[in-house]
């Protein structure tokens, strides 16, 4: 008997353990122990992963920025060097990750948002130190938080825009080589398109969807959202009609074997990966949208999240389709079409003349 096999999900749970393992075997005791706090108090995976990874990188600065430990391995970093940190060493690594030099000479920069994070990784791991009395001050206590920016305006495509996008995958004209690989695979396309301007799934839930998680019946597919949680999300005739000519048409050309799940496969005959749907939409965005700018699976969940808010005006009901956890996510990030709207007629009828 064949073994059942792993799930997108379990596959992705796998993966990020070794990383974790590998990550968390170049940490010295005192961090792992803070780490297995937060494993304790039920924290994900992927935010373990995060922090692990902020610290690793903290302490190879501190390797390359003090003579005392030069050559000396980051797991073995004494819990002694963490007791005489400052809130100005704390400082200088932040003023580091704004802007700074990598091994090879080119210049990095850090956003704003990745500064926020691992200054809170920062955060923790001293707070939780200093608690414990593992060391007698936290160096972060006095750190002024990274200030936000707030986006005024958030990328997504207007009505032209998306059927601009649309009717260029059935009306290729781009090289004749490009054009030739498209071909192969422009049902696959459309259909992963149309899911994510009709449904907003996210492109980790969309690369993880298998071929019974669609039930054209009931109009609905089954996603894993990212806390692991199932939730069920409608699509439209539009969107049923790209699946099945996907589906019927193009997919069993991707099959090796009758028992493969994922709905998405590529030209390997393996499961669509999430940096291969990225660079099939920058590809299309270059072409189709030239004044957009580089096309990210986020601009179309952006895109489908505020056009349903215009259709409904239900927040709450954008947050539920959309699988977000809190509806300030929603506001912020999904519906300023309001603002949007306010400018558009106010340049329309300012001067109060009749449109020619």
């Amino acid at each position: 008997m064949a073994e059942k096999a792993l799930s997108y999900r379990q596959e992705q749970n796998i993966k990020a353990t070794v990383k974790y393992n590998e990550v968390c075997s170049q940490l010295p005791y005192y961090m792992i122990t803070w780490l297995n706090a937060k494993a304790a108090a039920n924290r994900k995976l992927s935010t373990r992963l995060a922090y692990a990874g902020d610290m690793l990188l903290f302490l190879r600065y501190c390797v390359s920025v003090n003579p005392l430990l030069k050559d000396t391995a980051t797991k073995d970093i004494p819990l002694e060097y963490m007791e005489h940190l400052s809130s100005e060493d704390i400082i200088a690594y932040l003023a580091h990750l704004t802007n700074g030099i990598r091994d090879d000479g080119h210049m990095y920069t850090n956003n704003e948002k990745t500064r926020k994070r691992r200054l809170n990784s920062l955060r923790s791991f001293f707070k939780f130190e200093y608690s414990h009395k593992y060391i007698s001050d936290d160096p972060t206590a006095s750190i002024e938080p990274v200030k936000m920016t707030n986006e005024k305006f958030i990328r997504k495509l207007d009505a032209d825009q998306v059927d601009t996008l649309v009717n260029s995958l059935t009306n290729n004209k781009s090289s004749s080589r490009r054009q030739k690989f498209s071909e192969k695979t422009i049902l696959r396309d459309s259909a992963i398109v149309e899911l994510l301007l009709n449904t907003g799934v996210r492109i980790s839930e969309l690369v993880g969807l298998n071929l019974n998680d669609v039930d054209f019946d009931s109009m609905c597919m089954y996603v894993t959202r990212k806390g692991g949680s199932i939730d069920r999300v409608y699509f439209n005739d539009t969107t049923a009609a790209a699946l099945y000519d996907y589906i019927h048409s193009e997919r069993p050309n991707y099959v090796k074997d009758e028992n493969e799940q994922a709905l998405f496969l590529s030209n390997r005959k393996t499961r669509l990966q999430v940096r291969s749907v990225q660079d099939m939409l920058q590809k299309l965005g270059e072409e189709a949208l030239p004044r957009f700018g580089n096309l990210h699976p986020h601009d179309l969940r952006r895109t489908y999240g505020t056009a349903l808010y215009n259709s409904t005006h239900d927040i709450r009901l954008v947050a539920d389709v959309l699988g977000h956890e809190h509806v300030e996510t929603t506001n912020r990030y999904y519906v300023d079409s309001r603002e949007d709207n306010k400018r558009r007629a106010a340049m329309t009828d300012v001067y109060g003349r009749e449109t020619p």
